[in-house]
Protein backbone atom coordinates (compact mmCIF):
# COMPACT_ATOMS: atom_id res chain seq x y z
CA UNK A 1 0.00 0.00 0.00
CA UNK A 2 1.25 3.63 -0.63
CA UNK A 3 1.66 6.37 1.85
CA UNK A 4 -0.36 9.34 1.99
CA UNK A 5 0.80 11.52 -0.58
CA UNK A 6 2.66 14.69 0.68
CA UNK A 7 1.49 17.00 -2.37
CA UNK A 8 -2.36 17.54 -0.98
CA UNK A 9 -3.45 17.28 1.99
CA UNK A 10 -4.18 13.33 3.07
CA UNK A 11 -4.85 11.77 -0.48
CA UNK A 12 -4.19 8.18 0.33
CA UNK A 13 -4.32 4.77 -1.93
CA UNK A 14 -5.07 1.39 -1.69
CA UNK A 15 -3.92 -1.89 -3.55
CA UNK A 16 -6.86 -4.08 -4.59
CA UNK A 17 -5.88 -7.16 -7.15
CA UNK A 18 -2.65 -5.94 -7.62
CA UNK A 19 -3.15 -2.60 -9.14
CA UNK A 20 -3.09 1.16 -6.82
CA UNK A 21 -6.24 3.37 -6.19
CA UNK A 22 -6.86 6.48 -5.26
CA UNK A 23 -8.68 5.94 -2.05
CA UNK A 24 -11.30 8.19 -0.61
CA UNK A 25 -11.18 9.58 2.94
CA UNK A 26 -15.14 10.46 2.76
CA UNK A 27 -18.23 8.28 2.14
CA UNK A 28 -21.05 10.57 1.91
CA UNK A 29 -24.38 8.47 1.44
CA UNK A 30 -27.74 10.56 -0.11
CA UNK A 31 -30.03 9.04 2.26
CA UNK A 32 -32.91 11.28 0.59
CA UNK A 33 -32.93 13.02 -2.56
CA UNK A 34 -34.05 13.76 -5.77
CA UNK A 35 -37.29 16.69 -7.32
CA UNK A 36 -38.90 17.85 -3.79
CA UNK A 37 -37.33 15.93 -1.09
CA UNK A 38 -37.21 18.50 1.84
CA UNK A 39 -39.12 20.43 3.76
CA UNK A 40 -37.88 24.17 3.23
CA UNK A 41 -36.93 26.03 0.29
CA UNK A 42 -34.19 27.81 0.74
CA UNK A 43 -32.80 30.91 -0.05
CA UNK A 44 -29.41 29.77 -0.87
CA UNK A 45 -30.27 26.32 -2.19
CA UNK A 46 -30.97 24.86 -6.04
CA UNK A 47 -34.07 22.95 -4.52
CA UNK A 48 -36.14 24.27 -7.71
CA UNK A 49 -33.87 22.17 -10.14
CA UNK A 50 -33.63 19.44 -9.00
CA UNK A 51 -34.94 16.75 -11.57
CA UNK A 52 -34.21 13.18 -10.13
CA UNK A 53 -37.06 11.21 -8.95
CA UNK A 54 -37.86 11.83 -5.44
CA UNK A 55 -36.13 8.87 -3.42
CA UNK A 56 -35.41 7.96 0.41
CA UNK A 57 -32.98 5.03 0.09
CA UNK A 58 -33.70 1.75 1.44
CA UNK A 59 -31.95 -0.19 4.29
CA UNK A 60 -30.93 -3.49 1.38
CA UNK A 61 -29.34 -0.37 -1.07
CA UNK A 62 -27.67 1.37 1.94
CA UNK A 63 -26.21 -1.89 3.80
CA UNK A 64 -25.24 -2.79 0.68
CA UNK A 65 -23.13 -0.01 -0.40
CA UNK A 66 -21.85 0.55 3.58
CA UNK A 67 -20.63 -3.64 3.10
CA UNK A 68 -19.14 -2.60 -0.34
CA UNK A 69 -16.94 0.01 1.37
CA UNK A 70 -16.11 -1.36 5.13
CA UNK A 71 -13.11 -3.62 3.77
CA UNK A 72 -11.50 -0.04 3.93
CA UNK A 73 -13.36 1.29 6.41
CA UNK A 74 -9.64 1.99 8.42
CA UNK A 75 -9.08 4.67 5.68
CA UNK A 76 -12.70 6.92 5.79
CA UNK A 77 -12.32 9.35 8.19
CA UNK A 78 -16.17 10.53 7.54
CA UNK A 79 -19.46 9.40 6.74
CA UNK A 80 -21.95 11.71 5.86
CA UNK A 81 -25.40 10.67 5.29
CA UNK A 82 -27.15 13.52 3.75
CA UNK A 83 -26.95 15.08 0.11
CA UNK A 84 -29.45 17.66 -1.52
CA UNK A 85 -32.26 16.63 0.28
CA UNK A 86 -33.85 16.36 4.09
CA UNK A 87 -32.19 13.44 5.84
CA UNK A 88 -34.52 13.21 8.44
CA UNK A 89 -37.49 12.72 6.23
CA UNK A 90 -36.08 9.09 6.27
CA UNK A 91 -37.89 7.54 9.14
CA UNK A 92 -34.83 5.00 9.00
CA UNK A 93 -32.45 7.26 9.82
CA UNK A 94 -31.44 5.63 13.11
CA UNK A 95 -31.35 2.52 11.69
CA UNK A 96 -28.83 3.40 9.03
CA UNK A 97 -26.84 4.92 12.00
CA UNK A 98 -26.32 1.79 13.76
CA UNK A 99 -25.26 -0.10 10.91
CA UNK A 100 -22.73 2.23 9.56
CA UNK A 101 -21.42 2.06 13.04
CA UNK A 102 -21.88 -1.49 13.62
CA UNK A 103 -19.53 -2.15 10.34
CA UNK A 104 -16.90 -0.17 12.23
CA UNK A 105 -17.35 3.27 11.05
CA UNK A 106 -16.17 6.44 12.38
CA UNK A 107 -17.34 9.76 11.66
CA UNK A 108 -21.14 9.32 11.16
CA UNK A 109 -22.95 11.91 11.30
CA UNK A 110 -25.75 14.58 8.93
CA UNK A 111 -27.03 17.94 8.31
CA UNK A 112 -30.30 18.58 9.01
CA UNK A 113 -32.49 21.51 9.19
CA UNK A 114 -34.05 20.06 12.38
CA UNK A 115 -37.66 20.38 11.89
CA UNK A 116 -38.67 16.81 11.95
CA UNK A 117 -35.83 15.93 14.85
CA UNK A 118 -38.89 15.05 17.28
CA UNK A 119 -38.07 14.28 20.89
CA UNK A 120 -38.22 10.57 19.73
CA UNK A 121 -36.40 10.73 16.70
CA UNK A 122 -33.47 12.85 19.00
CA UNK A 123 -33.48 9.85 21.19
CA UNK A 124 -33.27 7.18 18.45
CA UNK A 125 -30.17 8.77 17.43
CA UNK A 126 -28.00 8.57 19.92
CA UNK A 127 -28.84 5.94 20.95
CA UNK A 128 -27.76 4.30 17.55
CA UNK A 129 -24.44 5.71 18.21
CA UNK A 130 -24.38 9.03 16.05
CA UNK A 131 -20.77 10.78 15.89
CA UNK A 132 -22.20 14.01 14.84
CA UNK A 133 -25.08 16.27 14.18
CA UNK A 134 -25.07 19.77 12.41
CA UNK A 135 -27.76 21.54 12.99
CA UNK A 136 -28.56 24.18 10.44
CA UNK A 137 -29.79 27.39 12.30
CA UNK A 138 -29.18 30.57 9.75
CA UNK A 139 -30.29 33.66 12.43
CA UNK A 140 -30.75 34.78 15.50
CA UNK A 141 -34.20 36.31 14.92
CA UNK A 142 -37.22 34.45 14.13
CA UNK A 143 -38.09 36.55 11.20
CA UNK A 144 -34.30 36.08 9.62
CA UNK A 145 -34.28 32.90 10.04
CA UNK A 146 -37.43 31.39 8.32
CA UNK A 147 -37.18 34.26 5.30
CA UNK A 148 -33.56 32.53 4.74
CA UNK A 149 -35.58 28.89 5.43
CA UNK A 150 -38.71 28.83 4.29
CA UNK A 151 -41.23 26.41 5.50
CA UNK A 152 -39.19 26.04 8.75
CA UNK A 153 -40.37 27.41 11.80
CA UNK A 154 -37.54 28.75 13.83
CA UNK A 155 -39.08 28.66 17.05
CA UNK A 156 -40.00 24.72 17.14
CA UNK A 157 -36.39 24.30 15.38
CA UNK A 158 -34.95 25.92 18.17
CA UNK A 159 -36.56 23.46 20.91
CA UNK A 160 -35.37 20.75 19.09
CA UNK A 161 -32.11 21.33 19.24
CA UNK A 162 -32.52 22.70 22.88
CA UNK A 163 -33.68 18.88 23.68
CA UNK A 164 -31.54 17.12 21.41
CA UNK A 165 -28.22 18.84 23.45
CA UNK A 166 -29.85 18.43 26.89
CA UNK A 167 -30.49 14.58 26.27
CA UNK A 168 -27.03 13.90 24.90
CA UNK A 169 -25.57 15.64 27.79
CA UNK A 170 -27.78 13.06 30.28
CA UNK A 171 -26.36 10.13 28.04
CA UNK A 172 -24.66 10.21 24.79
CA UNK A 173 -21.50 11.42 23.18
CA UNK A 174 -22.24 13.06 20.06
CA UNK A 175 -21.21 16.16 18.89
CA UNK A 176 -23.41 18.63 18.01
CA UNK A 177 -22.74 21.76 15.77
CA UNK A 178 -24.51 24.61 15.15
CA UNK A 179 -24.36 25.86 11.53
CA UNK A 180 -24.66 29.25 10.43
CA UNK A 181 -24.55 29.82 6.72
CA UNK A 182 -23.39 33.43 6.15
CA UNK A 183 -24.89 35.79 3.99
CA UNK A 184 -26.39 39.11 2.79
CA UNK A 185 -29.61 38.95 5.17
CA UNK A 186 -27.82 37.11 8.24
CA UNK A 187 -24.46 38.35 8.86
CA UNK A 188 -25.21 41.62 10.99
CA UNK A 189 -26.79 38.75 13.63
CA UNK A 190 -23.71 36.31 13.73
CA UNK A 191 -22.00 38.10 17.07
CA UNK A 192 -25.53 37.50 18.84
CA UNK A 193 -26.00 34.42 17.46
CA UNK A 194 -21.93 33.09 18.00
CA UNK A 195 -22.90 34.44 22.01
CA UNK A 196 -26.05 32.64 22.28
CA UNK A 197 -25.47 29.04 21.38
CA UNK A 198 -22.06 29.02 22.96
CA UNK A 199 -23.63 29.24 25.81
CA UNK A 200 -26.27 26.30 25.08
CA UNK A 201 -23.60 24.06 23.32
CA UNK A 202 -20.95 21.75 25.64
CA UNK A 203 -17.74 22.26 24.64
CA UNK A 204 -17.45 19.14 26.46
CA UNK A 205 -18.01 17.15 24.28
CA UNK A 206 -16.80 19.12 21.02
CA UNK A 207 -19.62 21.17 20.34
CA UNK A 208 -18.88 23.74 18.10
CA UNK A 209 -20.60 26.74 16.15
CA UNK A 210 -19.71 26.78 12.75
CA UNK A 211 -19.98 29.76 10.40
CA UNK A 212 -19.82 28.71 6.63
CA UNK A 213 -20.07 31.49 3.92
CA UNK A 214 -22.86 31.09 0.87
CA UNK A 215 -21.33 29.60 -2.44
CA UNK A 216 -22.57 28.81 -6.12
CA UNK A 217 -23.40 25.68 -6.02
CA UNK A 218 -20.63 24.96 -9.48
CA UNK A 219 -21.83 28.46 -10.85
CA UNK A 220 -25.73 26.96 -10.62
CA UNK A 221 -27.07 29.32 -8.48
CA UNK A 222 -27.00 33.25 -8.65
CA UNK A 223 -25.21 34.95 -5.71
CA UNK A 224 -23.55 37.82 -4.47
CA UNK A 225 -19.78 38.58 -3.96
CA UNK A 226 -20.10 40.32 -0.60
CA UNK A 227 -19.39 37.86 1.75
CA UNK A 228 -16.30 36.39 0.31
CA UNK A 229 -13.34 38.48 -0.64
CA UNK A 230 -12.03 35.82 -3.03
CA UNK A 231 -15.56 35.37 -4.83
CA UNK A 232 -14.97 34.94 -8.68
CA UNK A 233 -11.05 34.36 -8.18
CA UNK A 234 -11.42 30.88 -6.30
CA UNK A 235 -8.62 29.69 -8.21
CA UNK A 236 -5.89 31.42 -7.84
CA UNK A 237 -6.08 30.37 -4.42
CA UNK A 238 -7.10 26.97 -4.52
CA UNK A 239 -6.89 25.63 -8.05
CA UNK A 240 -7.72 21.78 -7.11
CA UNK A 241 -11.16 20.76 -5.99
CA UNK A 242 -10.18 18.77 -2.80
CA UNK A 243 -13.40 16.86 -3.11
CA UNK A 244 -12.02 14.95 -6.59
CA UNK A 245 -9.94 13.25 -3.93
CA UNK A 246 -11.50 12.84 -1.24
CA UNK A 247 -15.08 12.37 -1.08
CA UNK A 248 -16.88 9.26 -2.52
CA UNK A 249 -20.70 10.36 -2.73
CA UNK A 250 -23.13 8.11 -4.02
CA UNK A 251 -27.09 9.10 -4.89
CA UNK A 252 -30.16 7.22 -3.28
CA UNK A 253 -30.17 4.85 -6.38
CA UNK A 254 -26.90 3.65 -6.14
CA UNK A 255 -25.13 5.93 -8.86
CA UNK A 256 -22.14 7.89 -8.10
CA UNK A 257 -22.18 11.16 -7.98
CA UNK A 258 -19.63 13.74 -9.58
CA UNK A 259 -19.36 15.79 -6.46
CA UNK A 260 -21.23 17.73 -3.72
CA UNK A 261 -22.34 20.57 -6.34
CA UNK A 262 -23.91 17.57 -8.10
CA UNK A 263 -27.94 17.22 -7.34
CA UNK A 264 -29.33 16.08 -10.73
CA UNK A 265 -25.95 13.64 -12.09
CA UNK A 266 -23.64 15.81 -14.44
CA UNK A 267 -22.36 12.65 -15.68
CA UNK A 268 -22.82 8.70 -15.73
CA UNK A 269 -20.26 7.45 -13.40
CA UNK A 270 -21.54 4.14 -12.75
CA UNK A 271 -23.61 2.51 -10.10
CA UNK A 272 -21.37 1.09 -6.74
CA UNK A 273 -23.78 -1.52 -6.14
CA UNK A 274 -22.65 -3.06 -9.52
CA UNK A 275 -19.34 -2.50 -9.94
CA UNK A 276 -16.92 -1.59 -7.52
CA UNK A 277 -16.50 1.49 -5.86
CA UNK A 278 -12.86 1.95 -5.90
CA UNK A 279 -13.17 1.01 -9.72
CA UNK A 280 -15.84 3.60 -10.09
CA UNK A 281 -13.64 6.29 -8.02
CA UNK A 282 -10.55 5.89 -10.28
CA UNK A 283 -12.99 6.04 -13.48
CA UNK A 284 -11.75 7.75 -16.80
CA UNK A 285 -14.24 11.03 -16.41
CA UNK A 286 -13.12 11.80 -12.39
CA UNK A 287 -9.78 11.18 -13.60
CA UNK A 288 -9.95 13.43 -16.96
CA UNK A 289 -11.26 16.33 -14.67
CA UNK A 290 -8.30 15.56 -11.66
CA UNK A 291 -5.29 16.00 -14.40
CA UNK A 292 -7.06 19.01 -15.94
CA UNK A 293 -6.61 20.66 -12.14
CA UNK A 294 -3.06 19.46 -11.92
CA UNK A 295 -2.23 20.94 -15.14
CA UNK A 296 -3.55 24.54 -14.02
CA UNK A 297 -6.44 24.11 -16.36
CA UNK A 298 -9.30 24.14 -14.04
CA UNK A 299 -10.77 26.82 -15.66
CA UNK A 300 -11.74 24.99 -18.44
CA UNK A 301 -13.99 22.38 -16.87
CA UNK A 302 -17.66 22.53 -16.61
CA UNK A 303 -19.14 23.19 -13.14
CA UNK A 304 -15.14 23.67 -11.22
CA UNK A 305 -14.55 26.57 -13.57
CA UNK A 306 -16.37 29.34 -11.26
CA UNK A 307 -17.40 27.27 -8.36
CA UNK A 308 -17.46 28.89 -4.69
CA UNK A 309 -17.18 25.82 -2.95
CA UNK A 310 -13.51 25.35 -2.29
CA UNK A 311 -13.11 28.98 -1.56
CA UNK A 312 -16.35 28.64 1.29
CA UNK A 313 -14.79 25.62 2.62
CA UNK A 314 -11.30 26.99 3.29
CA UNK A 315 -12.80 29.84 5.31
CA UNK A 316 -15.53 28.16 7.29
CA UNK A 317 -14.61 28.80 10.52
CA UNK A 318 -14.93 26.99 14.14
CA UNK A 319 -16.13 28.69 16.94
CA UNK A 320 -15.24 26.51 20.29
CA UNK A 321 -15.82 29.32 23.08
CA UNK A 322 -13.94 32.74 22.85
CA UNK A 323 -11.80 31.22 19.88
CA UNK A 324 -12.72 31.26 16.14
CA UNK A 325 -10.04 28.97 14.01
CA UNK A 326 -10.26 28.39 10.18
CA UNK A 327 -10.77 25.10 8.77
CA UNK A 328 -7.70 23.36 8.00
CA UNK A 329 -7.09 23.38 4.12
CA UNK A 330 -3.39 22.91 2.08
CA UNK A 331 -2.08 25.53 0.52
CA UNK A 332 0.32 23.36 -1.32
CA UNK A 333 -1.15 21.96 -4.55
CA UNK A 334 1.22 20.15 -6.85
CA UNK A 335 1.37 17.58 -9.52
CA UNK A 336 0.06 13.88 -8.40
CA UNK A 337 0.38 11.33 -11.20
CA UNK A 338 -3.33 9.94 -12.21
CA UNK A 339 -3.71 7.63 -15.07
CA UNK A 340 -5.45 9.17 -17.78
CA UNK A 341 -7.74 6.71 -19.87
CA UNK A 342 -8.09 9.62 -23.00
CA UNK A 343 -6.52 12.83 -22.55
CA UNK A 344 -9.01 14.32 -25.24
CA UNK A 345 -12.34 12.79 -23.47
CA UNK A 346 -15.22 15.01 -23.87
CA UNK A 347 -16.58 17.29 -21.15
Amino acid sequence: MRKEHDLIENVKYVEMDGQTYLMPSHLQIEVVGGKGMCNAHCAMCTIDKWERPPTIMTNAVFQSIVDGVAPFNEHIEYVTLHGNGEPLLDKEMASKVKYAKQKGFRGVGFATNCSALTKKRADELLAAGLDTIICSIDGMKKETHEAIRPGTKYEAIVRNVKYLIQARNRSGKTKILVRFIRQELNQHEFPAYKAYWEQVLNPEFGDEVLVFNIHNWGSQLEVGNQINENFGHVHEEIPICADLYHRLLVFPNGDLAFCDADYNGFYDLGNVQKEHFLKLYNGERLNFYRQKMESGKIRELPYCKSCTIPISRANKTEVAGSAEKASPVSNNYKTIPIRVMDQKLPL
